[in-house]
């Protein structure tokens, strides 16, 4: 199970895409050789950030975060990571 969370809500151009695209690929270790767990499936579409637009219903998003939180319970690595851009403010 996890026991950190990162999270990273990056405005425009702040490298969000370039931190999607090295955590999605599994394959990135720390220095210290500690593993990282990135539960977006694609670049941009990460479901958890975007969960908490306006228009999403409270069942919507209890379903999202329950996923999220099933996967960070059954994952070993030692941090996991959530990023996304900014959300749309309409």
């Amino acid at each position: 199970m996890i026991n950190n969370l990162i999270v990273h809500l990056g405005d425009t151009k702040t490298g969000s895409t370039a931190l999607q695209s090295v955590l999605r690929s599994g394959e990135y270790i720390t220095p210290n050789g500690q593993t990282v767990f990135y539960p977006g499936k694609k670049l941009n579409h990460n479901n958890l950030p975007i969960s908490l637009a306006r228009n999403k219903t409270a069942e919507y998003q209890n379903r999202v975060f329950s996923r999220v939180s099933q996967q960070l319970k059954e994952s070993d690595a030692d941090y996991a990571c959530d990023i996304s851009g900014v959300i749309s403010r309409s």
